[in-house]
């Protein structure tokens, strides 16, 4: 159904931004090393889901329309209920923010079974992606590392499918449960280094 709505073309690789465009959640250094990416002509051409409303929205496509990409796509807001379609049909999710505290979107996306690319001020990237395992991390506003971020996911569908099966793995071992595990572990290593 997204598909047909948007007119994708099957056996294309989809990069998925999904957020409040907001200045600080950085769609627009996506759409910047997706226009690199695009200009080194990866076959197949990927397509980028820009997900999402807010200020920003206006200046990224008319950015958009300078830059004459194809494949770019702005669905517009879409409920929490409609998202599971959009992780569905993606190949990477890509959250480029600064200052994100954690980024629950991106627990969302692995347990979609999405690889993932996130900056280095994605607060979940430490606990949840480990580099070239569940996806990459790369330093928040250097564009040129995220385009090379891309590249990667995009030209090898066998190591993304790898990536995305990897990351709904990690994702499912963090529960409730692994939380507690985790607090009792930090509260018995800090009690023994109080003691005498």
């Amino acid at each position: 159904m997204v598909r047909a709505e948007l007119q994708l073309t099957p056996g294309r690789p989809i990069i998925l931004f999904a957020s409040k465009l907001q200045a600080r959640k950085h769609a627009d250094h996506l759409l910047e090393a997706y226009s690199r990416l695009c200009a080194a002509a990866p076959n197949p051409q990927p397509y980028l889901l820009i997900v999402g409303d807010g200020e920003e929205r206006t200046r990224l496509e008319s950015r958009a329309r300078e830059l004459s990409l194809e494949g770019l796509r702005f669905p517009g807001f879409r409920n929490q209920s409609e998202l599971p379609a959009f992780f569905a049909l993606s190949d990477v999710f890509v959250l480029p923010s600064r200052h994100e505290p954690w980024g629950l979107i991106v627990n969302e996306a692995m347990a979609a079974g999405c690889a993932v690319i996130v900056s280095d001020e994605v607060g979940a990237h430490a606990d949840l992606i480990t580099d070239g395992i569940e996806g990459y991390v790369y330093p928040v506003g250097d564009i040129e590392a995220l385009t090379t971020a891309l590249d990667r996911v995009v030209s090898n569908p066998e190591q993304t499918q790898r990536m995305g099966q990897a990351a709904k793995a990690r994702i499912a071992s963090w529960d409730f449960e692994a939380d507690i595990r985790g607090l009792r572990q930090a509260l018995a290593t800090v009690t023994r280094k109080l003691r005498p």
